[in-house]
């Protein structure tokens, strides 16, 4: 790269810089939580926020890409996935350093991001250039088929639109606002980064909540949220790139409309989880392990172990990736020799131990425990504790026998509510998912058969877990590249394919229309476009979206600053501040009635961890209700409310999900002027 393309380089980062040091400086005052309100001006500010951390991540990660053969090996898309993958890791392992350090500072994370800027400046140029090149690939694709091209267009900008208006409203969604965002909002409260015993999740790998809180350092919280849908959307051009790769520009395009008519897909990635990040890393990881097997460079095999390393840094549930991975490697690798595949396969494991080692030798350290709290838990986390957590996750299925397993392909569609945490009317994989098992009986492309007896090992290990569809997610990629194979195979067999692939580009596109139209639905329901607009205050949309909201808000406007509030099923604590004691495993009720199963010895534990008020969570119980295989969440339901409440609560709040309780038993909860009457 010359001079004139570094200075270049540093003139877009320095204009950017500019813009959004300003934009900040212009937002509104502070909001609820401390966190400046929605509004046109804010919204746009996350925007840019997050378009800037892309890129930044994107130019830092085509620098390290030169550990990958360049040339003909990747192609301009390929390029831009794997830049991106990587640079959005190093940027999250460089903050999260921060933490370690002390630092966890809006001021030392922008120096470190603008040490990041001066490093990669130079491969802006290169960037822009992969980026037109993808998008000269793409117009290419569709060049015989214009009107098809037009409808792609139409389609997918449709649904991005949509799905970005709900990104950029105020974050609600449940895991969200339990750790999600809670963890780095503490960290940096704290300054750094510490253990969090009592928020379970905030003690796992954290890779991508460090960038959440660089968010929140800069004053948007809403930059989750588009960080996130911006993973969904590298997710979707990773399985393009790879499905023209395997199956041509058709398949690919096929493979990618599969992904994206999965209704639910879109919406999953407006929220601020760790879902889509994790299944781009896991997904990438295979793609590096397949292009090892028709190109056996050892460069491929230290990028998947990159990837698999930075997913497993994501999200615990990773760990049922690694042996997937690990097995499938070996597999692929015996014609070298058993003994050399197995060798294989073990420096593959401990390369992904190494790239995720500082998440879980922290909780070594700090803990105790690499995986807290499972294997020795804590204080905080007794066995018994961990033992009804482990049950509430291992509640979800329709069982878990060999004929359970078999059964797969037709309970994941007919009984897909047993399988569902979120939007369970929609929450099921692909209708064309089904054909993958035609697979072993239609001729489908070499390069794609490999994937079956990954997706086998994955999907096996995943049963073995808890069998949440949204678990699911790292695998949909892979099976849209199967099924793309598969009915592209069956098209071409009843010799329904012309010039290019009509039926089932057609199938496919109605597929995504599906979507389109969910997104419609979704859209109408939530309203988020008055909130990004600033035509709605961000009170207002997080009253009616939140539903623990206005229980919340009394408590911080009602109670005083020494009253301690326990919340019963309800892990929600972002929009609160330390007058809230956030149930974030929603198994606390079950456990304090089995450590205290009398009114009198709930009231002397009560008072013994200062417990001035308990907030019942009669949604969160309502759900949980659902996943109480051994019924201790009923029997703590009867306990609180036909015994411990009559007796020792009086309440202070009500709305038809949520009750708040003043104790009246303990010595330490009297009444409070500040305390307004039951509403």
């Amino acid at each position: 790269m010359t001079k004139k393309g570094t200075a270049a380089g540093l003139l877009v980062f320095g204009i950017v810089l500019a813009v959004l040091a300003l934009m900040r400086l212009l937002l509104p005052g502070a909001g609820p939580a401390g966190i400046a309100p929605a509004s046109a001006l804010g919204s746009g500010y996350s925007l840019l926020l997050c378009l800037s951390l892309v890129v930044l991540g994107a130019s830092l990660g085509k620098g390290a890409m030169s550990i990958v053969p360049q040339g003909d090996d990747l192609d301009p898309l390929e390029r831009i996935v794997f830049s991106f993958a990587i640079g959005m890791g190093i940027l999250g392992l460089a903050v999260y350093g921060l933490g370690l350090a002390g630092f966890f500072r809006p001021g030392w994370i922008l120096a470190v991001l603008i040490l990041a800027g001066l490093a990669s400046a130079r491969r802006v140029g290169p960037l822009l250039q992969d980026l037109r090149r993808a998008a000269e690939m793409a117009r290419d694709d569709w060049r015989n088929a214009r009107v098809g091209w037009f409808l792609v267009i139409g389609l997918v900008a449709s649904i991005a639109l949509l799905t970005l208006l709900h990104a950029l409203a105020p974050p609600w969604a449940y895991d969200g606002l339990v750790y999600h965002l809670q963890a780095p909002r503490l960290f940096l409260e704290q300054g750094k980064i510490s253990p969090l015993p009592q928020i379970l999740q905030a003690n796992g790998p954290l890779l991508i909540q460090m960038l959440y809180g660089a968010g929140l350092a800069f004053g948007s919280d809403t930059f989750s949220q588009v960080l996130h849908w911006a993973y969904a959307w590298f997710l979707l051009l990773a399985v393009l790139a790879a499905g023209r790769r395997l199956l041509g520009a058709p398949g690919g395009w096929i493979a990618a409309g599969i992904l994206l008519g999965i209704p639910i897909y879109p919406l999953w990635g407006t929220l601020a989880y760790v879902d889509m990040p994790q299944a781009v890393y896991e997904f990438l990881a295979v793609w590096a392990i397949l292009r090892w097997r028709g190109d056996p460079q050892r460069a491929w095999l230290i990028l998947s172990a990159v990837m698999a390393g930075l997913a497993l840094g994501s999200k615990l549930m990773s760990l049922f990736m690694v042996p997937a991975l690990c097995l499938w490697l070996v597999v692929l690798a015996r014609r070298r020799g058993w003994l050399s595949a197995l060798g294989t396969g073990l420096a593959y494991g401990l390369m992904i131990g190494v790239v995720a080692a500082p998440w879980y030798l922290f909780n070594l350290a700090s803990l105790g425990d690499p995986f807290f709290p499972f294997l020795r838990g804590g204080a905080e986390w007794p066995a018994a504790r961990v033992a009804l957590h482990l049950d509430y996750l291992g509640s979800f299925g329709t069982g878990r026998g060999p004929f359970d397993f078999l059964l797969l392909p037709w309970n994941l569609y007919f009984r897909h509510e047993a399988f569902a945490a979120f939007m369970a009317s929609i929450e099921y994989p692909s209708f064309l998912f089904p054909l993958i098992l035609l697979a072993p009986v239609v001729a489908v492309s070499p390069g794609v058969r490999p994937l079956a007896s990954f997706s086998l090992l994955r999907l096996a290990l995943w049963y073995l877990g808890s069998q949440q569809t949204r678990f699911l997610l790292p695998l949909y990629p892979v099976w849209c590249l199967i099924a793309a194979a598969v009915v592209l195979t069956l098209e071409s067999r009843l010799r329904l394919r012309l010039a290019y692939p009509r039926v089932t580009a057609a199938i496919t596109a109605g597929l995504v229309a599906t979507s389109l139209a969910y997104t419609v639905i979704y859209t109408l329901d939530k309203r988020p476009q008055a909130v990004v607009l600033g035509l709605e205050s961000r009170e207002s949309f997080l009253r009616r979206e939140v539903y623990d909201y206005g229980a919340l808000t009394f408590i911080q406007s009602k109670l005083p600053a020494q009253a301690r509030v326990l919340q019963l099923w309800d892990g929600q604590g972002y929009y609160c501040d330390e007058r809230c004691l956030s149930d974030a495993g929603q198994v606390q009720a079950a456990y304090l009635v089995q450590v205290a199963p009398s009114v009198e010895a709930m009231e002397a534990l009560l008072a013994s961890r200062g417990v001035t008020h308990l907030l019942l969570d009669l949604e969160g119980l309502n759900f949980l209700l659902l996943h109480d295989p051994q019924g201790s969440h009923a029997a703590a339901a009867r306990f609180f409310l036909n015994e411990f409440f009559p007796r020792c609560g009086e309440a202070v709040y009500q709305d038809p999900l949520v009750q708040v309780y003043r104790l009246t038993c303990t010595g330490d909860a009297r009444p409070s002027d500040d305390e307004g009457p039951a509403g």
